[in-house]
């Protein structure tokens, strides 16, 4: 286990009401890591739900079946405590945007997810592989270290993510680990379709 994911499994079991957040102008990787994560967190029990600083894009809909992205002003009456605020995709918190920020001050803590290189050490816990093709490979991993399996509806946002973000892996940060997680979310929307 890297540490990466220890820090992300010990921040997990301690935590029970969680929002799961990404930049402001979200892209495929943001917005595809932040919901898979938030459909496993739901898997194991917890309170979460996706707080953005808007609305999701139309073109990205597709991708929450499940409706679980709220925009900042949807929920902001509704939030009056966390015990963790995980911010995906970015390792900027200005990078969140102003609206979204006030939910630090309502969160006992904060954790960056991100595949992004840290400009400088963050004082916040983060789980940040650069190694990592887009956050939706590091988002796979994070989510079978939960010891869940992937389903049909997490896979296509992660695939979505990973496929987006490397621009269908066309960047030399995309490994072999990379294609594996691709692999996975194929099956997977393979085994769901097999019966149709």
């Amino acid at each position: 286990m890297t540490d990466a994911i220890k820090r992300f499994n010990d921040q997990i079991k301690k935590a029970t009401k969680i929002a799961i957040t990404t930049h402001i102008h979200p892209d495929a990787d943001g917005i595809g890591s932040e919901i898979a994560l938030c459909m496993a967190l739901k898997k194991i029990g917890k309170d979460v739900v996706c707080v953005n600083e808007k609305e999701l894009f139309e073109r990205y809909k597709y991708l929450d079946p499940q409706d679980v992205v709220r925009s900042y002003d949807d929920v902001k009456d509704s939030i009056d405590k966390l015990d963790l605020l995980i911010v995906t995709d970015t390792n900027s918190l200005p990078r969140i945007g102003p609206n979204v920020q006030e939910l630090v001050l309502k969160s006992q803590e904060l954790l960056f997810i991100d595949h992004h290189p840290c400009p400088k050490e963050l004082a916040a816990i983060h789980c940040i592989d650069s190694t990592k093709a887009a956050t939706g490979e590091l988002v796979a991993e994070l989510i079978e270290s939960l010891g869940l399996k992937i389903d049909k509806e997490m896979a296509l946002a992660l695939y979505t993510s990973i496929i987006i973000d490397t621009s269908s892996f066309r960047y030399p940060t995309v490994t072999g680990n990379t294609h594996k997680i691709i692999y996975k979310t194929l099956r997977c929307w393979s085994q769901s379709t097999s019966g149709l």
